[in-house]
């Protein structure tokens, strides 16, 4: 899936897997809540709900402050654009409707690359 297509939970969970988290195996399918996707938390197989990065301002602000990106309104597309350094020194440019959208963006852009897909190698195990 293009990067510029994620939105919600989806997107949410990417930036968790940015900031080192993993996906819990165990709670995969969630047959009353499938808009949310949990990640792995203790040793003994333990799951917690994914912060809603991308659109609580209170967890994106932990992605704000840990990756301290770039950030614009820009009129003439009516969108943010949010830029955050990539490991190879250029920087990475997400765009969103919010502020919040466009560095969650930015930041799995300069992690994973324009196309991420989960059970590849882009997703760490």
């Amino acid at each position: 899936m293009k990067v510029s297509e994620l939105t919600g939970a989806t997107l949410d969970v990417w930036v968790a897997i940015a900031l080192g988290e993993k996906r819990s195996e165990r709670h995969i399918h969630n047959q009353t809540a499938p808009h949310m996707y949990w990640l792995a938390y203790g040793e003994r197989g333990a799951a917690r709900v994914c912060p809603q990065y991308s659109s609580n301002p209170r967890d994106a602000m932990t992605v704000i402050e840990r990756f301290k990106p770039t950030l614009e309104y820009r009129p003439a597309i009516n969108e943010w654009a949010s830029n955050v350094p990539h490991r190879d020194g250029l920087w990475r440019t997400g765009f969103g409707e919010t502020a919040a959208i466009a560095v969650c963006r930015a930041v799995v852009l300069a992690h994973f690359g324009y196309d991420v897909q989960f059970d590849t190698k882009d997703e760490p195990a």
